[in-house]
């Protein structure tokens, strides 16, 4: 299962579940005037309408300037980019076997662009004006089961493996920019320099030129270098671009400085990994917070200590996905079983023990609840 809401508004909520299907909800209206549980505004399957996937959808998107189209991609092998009015998909394009991912950069500035992670190494770059892959990222060696676009640079994307990295892009580059290495403890110099802000920084071919000699020999460094003990199967950035947090297999989460490539060793404990290929993480709109799907339940962390804040119990199988809300303190989470919690904080309980420090424990048997949860 998979979610997001649509960036102007953040009023729409589209899902998607393991029986092909998509539902769009109307927020609106619903959880602030004290509705308890909603149903969707319209639900697309192969039942109703032709064109539909035929098989699960693993990944689903709103198009980042407005609600006029979406794009889905399924383990079909194939992604569709849809008219929302019509409901009908308007492109569809082929991939190199099951798509694990979809995504788009959310900046303004961004140029159309969607990247798909597949059972293929490459990352496919797709152009929504066209319907067309136009770029290959190439440097992974098994499949890509994660991408996620950058939320202040138009160019950069992160990625995740089976081949147990997590690798930073830029799109204008032939090649990887980094590999994180999880026993990196010092910065790259090298790395600072190829991620500089093209806002701040002019981007020329000639500076470009320029650090092509040293990144090609740290290839080959990076190319042994290792994010995870076993498949990266979650990305997620903090929303000033400073850090990507990643999952793996391996039942570990990371937090990686973006501009030096360092390891900051920081433990988030009682991370698990129940669902193959599903580990999505979401980050709080003030990054402060991170979510970890463990299981039926869901770990609440602060990013930079790995405290555990507390733990979402509601789900009765495995949850799959998740979504913050962009402008509300709400966290959405998708389960197997295709239902859909709404977790609402007691903002000023939970600051509070943010601000003192306290961890909560998977063996407390009581555990202080400052979340509700509303039912789909």
């Amino acid at each position: 299962m998979s979610m997001d809401f649509d960036a102007p508004e953040s009023r729409y909520l589209i899902t998607s579940g393991n029986d092909a299907a998509m539902s769009i909800y109307d927020l609106s209206d619903t959880i602030r005037s004290g509705q308890r549980k909603f149903n969707p505004m319209v639900t697309i399957n192969k039942a109703f309408r032709k064109g539909c996937h035929e098989k699960p959808i693993s990944s689903v998107m709103w198009y980042t300037l407005d609600t006029g189209c979406f794009v889905s991609g399924s383990f079909d092998g194939t992604v569709k980019v849809w008219d929302t009015n019509l409901l009908e998909p308007v492109e569809t394009i082929s991939a190199y076997g099951p798509v694990y991912s979809v995504s788009m950069s959310r900046c303004i500035s961004s140029q159309n662009l969607v990247a798909v992670g597949s059972k293929g190494e490459n990352v496919i770059l797709v152009d929504l004006r066209t319907g067309r892959g136009i770029h290959l990222l190439q440097g992974h060696t098994a499949s890509v089961f994660s991408t996620a676009w950058s939320p202040g640079n138009p160019h950069h994307i992160v990625t995740g493996s089976a081949d147990r990295t997590v690798r930073l892009w830029d799109i204008r580059r032939s090649g990887w920019i980094h590999s994180y290495n999880m026993s990196r403890r010092d910065p790259d110099p090298t790395l600072k320099r190829l991620v500089l802000d093209p806002t701040q920084v002019p981007y020329t071919e000639a500076a470009s030129a320029k650090l092509d000699a040293p990144a090609a020999k740290r290839r080959k460094i990076d190319a042994l270098e290792k994010a995870h003990d076993a498949a990266a199967v979650g990305v997620a950035w903090t929303p000033d671009s400073k850090n990507i947090l990643s999952t793996g297999a391996d039942k570990v989460m990371r937090l990686w400085e973006t501009d030096t490539g360092i390891n900051q060793m920081v433990s988030y404990s009682g991370t698990k990994y129940r669902v193959p290929l599903m580990n999505k993480i979401a980050v709080s709109t003030n990054g402060k917070l991170v979510y970890h799907p463990n299981g039926e339940s869901v770990g609440v962390y602060e990013v930079k200590t790995g405290k555990k804040i507390h733990t979402l119990k509601g789900h009765y199988a495995p949850v799959t996905s998740m979504v913050y809300h962009t402008s509300l303190p709400e966290m959405y989470t998708g389960a197997a079983d295709g239902s859909i919690l709404v977790w609402t904080p007691f903002l000023d309980e939970i600051e509070e023990l943010i601000e003192r420090g306290g961890a909560a424990s998977d063996d407390e048997e009581e555990e202080p609840d400052f979340w509700d949860s509303e039912d789909d």
